[in-house]
């Protein structure tokens, strides 16, 4: 487990508990962000923040649905952001007036870029619902870089596919589609839970002011983008993935033809030579003198091909 404390003057330290409760007697705000949290540290967390037991328990279990749950004097809010190759990162963040604290599992650059900015420190010391709708925000940005390289990917696919369609670019797809959807389904909620900006859970957020209603619909209008964005992700992978069936459906029908049109030029030579290949006498005698090899031998199956590929010419087969 890693915890890292950002104050307003913008130091950043590893914090024992001691230095935790300093800052919580303090009247300035911080925020405590811990990677890895055990369920002994969730629990001393709780303790010293006074945090409602069943969002401690939420907590420790984490793999949660997006939602805002507000208590008295605190609330938990749960997002999910994109880590550097685009895997879901779940963000519980645990926000009060005087500190703000966000447990998540693995690396969140989102988060650890957004530690160094000095519009945080200038946050810090103002309006504690900034501080959250920035962490709100970084959360959410974190999908615009890893859309963007999906969008790439899929544009080199339609290009690729339609030089030549392969099945693996079909899986990729498929990989592609399935990461999608799992954003989706994270995302999602977030819509009905912040209800345009001005829900009811929102509005009822420790601090919350008239300037930090505005801040929070400014953050609605982000995720709205965001969902609109996915929604614009997913047609395209159903394009790229349509394309792809029928450029390979095209090229299948092409084969059949192909081999339609030789097993057209052979129908006439296979009927010729089973015919003549029968065991009677008078084809055995008729086939005895050179001059009837070679007119009806090769003469018929020769002029049959002609007349036949003449016939498919007109009718338009290339």
């Amino acid at each position: 487990m890693r915890m890292m404390l950002t104050s307003v003057d913008g130091q950043r330290a590893e914090p024992d508990w001691a230095t935790i409760d300093r800052y919580l007697d303090g009247d300035v705000m911080f925020w405590l962000d811990i990677v890895g949290p055990t369920d002994d540290a969730i629990d001393e967390l709780g303790r010293r923040l006074h945090l409602h037991p069943l969002a401690v328990e939420d907590s420790k279990a984490f793999d949660q649905r997006t939602r805002v749950e507000i208590y008295d004097d605190h609330a938990l809010l749960i997002g999910f952001g994109l880590d550097e190759v685009g895997q879901l990162v779940e963000v519980h963040s645990y926000y009060g007036t005087d500190f703000l604290v966000t447990l998540r599992h693995g690396s969140a650059p989102f988060l650890e870029a957004l530690a160094q900015t000095t519009r945080l420190q200038t946050s810090l010391s103002g309006d504690p619902v900034i501080v959250l709708y920035q962490v709100a925000s970084a959360v959410c940005g974190s999908y615009e870089r890893v859309f963007d390289e999906i969008e790439r990917r899929l544009d080199q696919l339609e290009t690729e596919i339609v030089k030549r369609p392969e099945a693996g670019q079909l899986e990729e797809i498929s990989a592609i589609h399935e990461r999608v959807a799992d954003v989706r389904r994270a995302t999602a909620p977030s819509r009905s839970v912040l209800g345009g900006g001005h829900g009811v859970a929102v509005g009822m957020l420790p601090g919350m002011t008239s300037g930090g209603t505005r801040y929070i619909a400014d953050y609605f209008d982000l995720v709205e983008r965001r969902a609109s964005d996915i929604d614009e992700l997913r047609e395209h992978v159903k394009a790229v993935r349509d394309l792809h069936v029928s450029i390979t459906s095209n090229r299948q029908n092409e084969v059949m033809r192909q081999l339609a049109y030789v097993a057209t030029i052979f129908l006439p030579l296979t009927f010729l030579t089973g015919f003549f290949g029968q065991n009677f006498a008078t084809l055995v005698d008729l086939q005895s003198h050179d001059g009837t090899f070679l007119v009806f031998g090769l003469g018929l199956e020769i002029v049959s091909v002609i007349i036949l590929l003449l016939w498919l010419s007109r009718r338009g087969w290339r």
